[in-house]
């Protein structure tokens, strides 16, 4: 109710979010490139909140809701593919893997990757390693992570057809896909 009054912002987390429409039942706010690109906030569950700023500058808060933004993966592409003993087609397998995306996550985020097949969880991987952008700007954007597995993290080869898929966590939140790979 209410929600045509002057001086109002809704707040998603610690961002101001822009309104788009604003009626007395109902405000549209844009979740804007800025947003996403990693720089303010990463995913995660988050706070939101219309707030009014009345007149001595003092804050009135609605009650809280939460909203989940969630990572995307936008490629996810596999290098140096290494059986552990070479020549033997059964033999367990590990390979550097890079996704690109937004919103992957920043050093203080709880981030983890799993491989997926065929209906089970074959290893859970929380070592990845956040990738510069180039040139880097003063804030770290999410935008690209990468996991080289050692050999003592190797995997089974996928039996064709079979590929993994890549499931990718970030504060609680599963990215929007899961792509698949060939780990063969």
């Amino acid at each position: 109710n209410d929600l045509n009054l002057t001086g109002l912002v809704v707040k998603f987390g610690t961002v101001e979010l822009p309104m788009t429409a604003q009626t007395p039942t109902s405000v549209a706010c844009k979740v804007n490139g800025q947003l996403l690109d990693g720089r303010l906030i990463s995913a995660g569950s988050h706070p939101v909140s219309v707030v009014q700023i009345l007149p001595r500058g003092q804050r009135r808060s609605s009650n809280l809701l939460i909203a989940n933004l969630l990572p995307t993966i936008d490629s996810v592409s596999v290098s140096g593919l290494t059986q552990v003993e070479p020549g033997n087609p059964r033999s367990p397998v590990y390979a550097t893997i890079d996704i690109h995306g937004s919103l992957l996550g920043t050093a203080e985020d709880d981030i983890f990757l799993a491989l997926y097949l065929e209906g089970k969880t074959v290893k859970f991987f929380d070592d990845l390693t956040i990738m510069p952008t180039s040139p880097p700007p003063p804030t770290p954007l999410q935008q690209r992570l990468q996991l080289t597995m050692k050999s003592s993290q190797a995997v089974p080869p996928a039996v064709p057809p079979e590929k993994y898929r890549v499931i990718l966590r970030v504060n609680g939140q599963q990215a929007r896909n899961s792509p698949v790979i060939n780990l063969t």
